[in-house]
């Protein structure tokens, strides 16, 4: 089977377990062998609209694609959670305000 990238722009993209992570909107290609090397994904992608990716997606976690969908590693979900709460941890201390500007 052979995608074009229209047809696999917007493809749905599903963990093993049958999660939907959204759908495709970027892929890149390594040019020293030519080969998806990773993906970027969108929950709420649209087609023809430009989104910025919520999961990147490496090729080595992709187990099947389909002209209907790719099925990544749950693995992917676990990994996703993770950097979201490091995000949040990282958010939330940068918010809080620094011992040495308070003065008493």
């Amino acid at each position: 089977m052979v995608l074009n990238n229209k047809e696999f722009i917007g493809l749905k993209v599903f963990t093993k377990s049958g999660q939907l992570l959204g759908r495709v909107v970027k892929f890149y290609i390594s040019e020293k062998d030519q080969r998806v090397v990773s993906y970027d994904v969108c929950q709420h992608a649209l087609k023809g609209v430009w989104h910025a990716p919520e999961h990147h997606i490496h090729g080595a976690q992709v187990i099947e694609i389909t002209s209907e969908k790719m099925i990544v590693e749950d693995a992917v979900v676990k990994a996703l959670v993770q950097e979201k709460e490091a995000v949040r941890v990282v958010s939330k201390v940068a918010q809080e305000p620094s011992q040495s500007r308070i003065k008493t």
